[in-house]
């Protein structure tokens, strides 16, 4: 079943050749079996929120998986952050800061992860998610941080506005 999109799509993540989620405005969040040919609707994180007044026009815009497919973590505006164990059939809410998230990737091995947003904001976890804490507070003014990827071994580096690169270690 194909979908009718008005939403922007901000982020597209595939575990394999078939299976991949897709996020966007108004908590949109899509899943495709066939390699992205269709797509789903799954359940939407923000609308089983604890608050969902909250956040009830927030867009998501970060997405991981573990190669598992069962395990993913969705991110976005007012620093939500979303972890599934059941490939997106039920989410938990994780807040780590009040910036807007636009990225986030956590180590299938040993459960480290970073969160990075607005102005900067970064939010690390250790546990898979399951909690979070901010390391570094957005800033007015400073570049937002956009994308995360690993580089090797334990360093990740971030991306953002005006060409900024950012290189972390887990140390």
């Amino acid at each position: 079943q194909q979908v009718a999109l008005l939403d922007i799509l901000h982020r597209v993540h595939f575990v394999n050749t078939e299976v991949g989620w897709a996020v966007g405005e108004n908590g949109r969040l899509l899943k495709s079996d066939d390699g992205g040919t269709s797509w789903h609707n799954q359940a939407n994180p923000i609308r089983t929120a604890t608050d969902y007044n909250l956040y009830q026009t927030s867009d998501l815009r970060g997405l991981h998986f573990f190669t598992d497919g069962m395990r993913g973590y969705v991110c976005g505006e007012d620093g939500v952050i979303f972890w599934t164990n059941t490939s997106g059939a039920e989410w938990h809410e994780v807040y780590c800061t009040t910036a807007h998230l636009y990225a986030l990737m956590v180590d299938e091995a040993s459960g480290f992860g970073w969160a990075v947003g607005q102005g900067g904001a970064k939010c690390v976890t250790t546990d898979f998610g399951r909690s979070w804490q901010e390391t570094e507070t957005a800033l007015p003014g400073t570049s937002a941080l956009r994308g995360i990827g690993r580089w090797e071994g334990d360093i990740t580096v971030a991306v953002g506005d005006s060409f900024k690169v950012e290189i972390n270690t887990r140390r």
